[in-house]
Formats: structure tokens, sequence, C-alpha cells
């Protein structure tokens, strides 16, 4: 690995190397992607620090425990009010991805809850007495098929990936007691710094490094507890980015889940409740592609119809992380 994180619109073929390496395993040691890479592990970990600091790249956790529910709200704002909208959800919690779209809506709102009633109540409560939302439309997600935990920027040759694959994803066995706020306060920890050592966790929490480390292999073994490794969409060489509402009858839902999620670049692909039944989130190489995919879901089954479709503008808001305008992560220390 040799050169630097450029600053124009992409970044060097090493950057994207390191971001698919650590798709694949994102908590490997450095020594272990070095060899993996073929490169200095001291290298690696610089080159990680940069990406990671200007907002490129970032290595984030959360959790979806059993009585989460996924919601998909579509929200029509009036006019010139899009943003002031897209600012006051993202200060939610349940609000953990927040995209401005072209198309039958203004914002797409990816919402998760613990439990059926907490929609309803976020939906009804916050939601909806929002100023400036005009209306809404709203898809409770009933399964996902396939989400962004398996998407990858395709660049790595498939020695590299072996090698990864290979490398141990196995959690310390030391575990200890967690009382709820403890057991939020490291996820919130890994959600800032997916990566994050014993010795830092200590020093931000302000325990012992014995505990903290016994702290992190406790959550990190939580059921539905997801580390994943995020890349700014604009720098990812799939920088268009499109939701697609389809509906299909009962019967060949099954089928037609199958065959979509064969499409290479899906962020997320999910049955629903609402006036669509499925719904279907990918990054795409152009505007292009974004034909080419409509020919191929209709194509996939006679049954689908594509009711409609939206273009992302702009991502304010990625699984709980403010995003600047270009797509690169806001840091803990901005505004």
């Amino acid at each position: 690995m040799t050169g630097d994180t450029p600053d124009g619109a992409a970044l060097s073929a090493d950057d994207l190397r390191l971001v698919h390496a650590l798709q694949v395993v994102p908590r490997a040691p450095w020594s272990r992607i070095g060899a993996a890479l073929g490169c200095d592990p001291v290298t690696a970990a610089r080159r990680w620090a940069r990406l990671r600091d200007g907002g490129y790249a970032w290595v984030t956790a959360y959790r979806f425990a059993r009585r989460t529910v996924v919601a998909l709200v579509e929200l029509s704002c009036a006019p010139g009010r899009t943003l002031e909208v897209a600012a006051d959800l993202a200060q939610d919690v349940e609000a953990i991805t927040i995209d401005v779209t072209a198309g039958g809506r203004d914002l797409v709102i990816t919402v998760a809850v613990e439990g059926d009633d907490r929609l309803g109540e976020y939906l009804l409560d916050r939601v909806g007495r929002v100023a400036g939302v005009v209306s809404s439309r709203t898809h409770v997600f009933t399964t996902i098929a396939s989400d962004a935990r398996a998407w990858r920027l395709r660049i790595l040759g498939e020695h590299e990936l072996a090698a990864l694959e290979a490398i141990p994803r196995s959690v310390g066995r030391q575990r200890t007691s967690l009382s709820v706020p403890e057991f939020d306060g490291v996820l919130a920890e890994l959600a800032t710094d997916g990566r994050i050592r014993a010795a830092d966790l200590a020093a931000r929490r302000a325990i012992g490094v014995d505990r903290a480390r016994a702290a992190l292999n406790t959550v990190l073994a939580t059921d539905g507890v997801v580390v994943r490794t995020e890349v700014a969409r604009r720098f990812s060489e799939r920088p268009v980015y499109a939701w697609f509402f389809l509906r299909v009858p009962a019967r060949s839902t099954d089928r037609v889940l199958r065959r979509l999620s064969t499409l290479r670049d899906v962020r997320l692909l999910a049955t629903s409740i609402g006036t669509c039944n499925i719904v279907l989130a990918m990054w795409l190489a152009g505007l292009d592609d974004v034909q080419r995919v409509e020919a191929v879901i209709e194509r996939s089954d006679a049954e689908v119809m594509i009711v409609d479709r939206s273009l992302v503008l702009r991502t304010t808001k990625h699984l709980g992380r403010r995003l600047r305008t270009d797509g690169r992560s806001v840091s803990s220390g901005e505004a």
C-alpha cells in the first residue's frame, strides 16, 4: 500500500482494498489484515486512520434484538422544508437512516424501535407532529431477506479474500455481567468506533482494562449485535442510490425474493406490510443502471410489478451516524 488518500472524487485503489478487507473482518488485527493484503500492518493502520478521520469509511456497531421492529417511512414535505424536516428527525434515535429523495416522496426514513406499540407511538406522536410534514406512508418490514452486511466493494481477489476469511472471528472468552446502562454505553462506544480496543474503552469509560476487555467481549457476543464497515457512498464506486417499491402476489413472494437476492449491489431487500410488499434498495455505478435494474426485476418474474422508484439525492444520517453533504461521516467532535 502506497500513496495518500485523495481529497478528490475517488479513493485510491489501496484505500478501497483496505475498506473491502474490513468489510470482511471489521475487527481483525492489523497484523492479520496486513498479511492478507501483502502490506505492512503499520501502513494499513495509518491508512485506515486517515480514512476514518476524513469520514470516508468507518466501522460501526448496532443491535437488532428479537423485538426490534423496522419500518420504512415515506414523507412528503412542504415546499422548501425537506432538509428542515430531515434535520429535525435526525435527532431521534428511532430514525436510524434518513434519505432525501427525488420521486414520489421527499424523504425515506428507516425507523427501528423495540416493539409494535413503540412503532405506533413514534409514528403518530412524533413523526405525525413534525412541522413541515404534509403526508406519510409506512412500510412495516416483516422479513429482511438481505441487508448491507453482505454488501462488498468487490475489489479484492480470491486469494486475498480466502486469507481474510481464514482469520478467526471468535470473541474472547473473558465475559462479565453488565447492567443495561453499562451494556448500552459499551455499544455506543462501538457505534462510534467499531474497532475500539480494551485500553481505549477503559480510558473512555474510566474502568480497568480487564473489565473493559470483558465488557467488549460480552457485548460483541450478544445476540443481534452487528459490527459493520461502511464507506461514504460517493467514494465507493457505486454513487447512485435507488429505492424500488414492488408488488407481487403473496404466492410469488418467496420466489421473487430468491431471485432478487442474487442481484449484486443490493443494500436492502425486505418484505413489508403496506402499499407494496417488497422493498429493494441498491447502490449502483451510474444512472443508466437504474433502468437496467428495472428491466432485470421485471424479467425476474412475470408477476412482479414495479410500483414506484426513488433516487436518493443525499443521505443525512446512516445507521445513527450523521453525514456531511458529500456522504462522509461526521466525527463525534463535530457539531
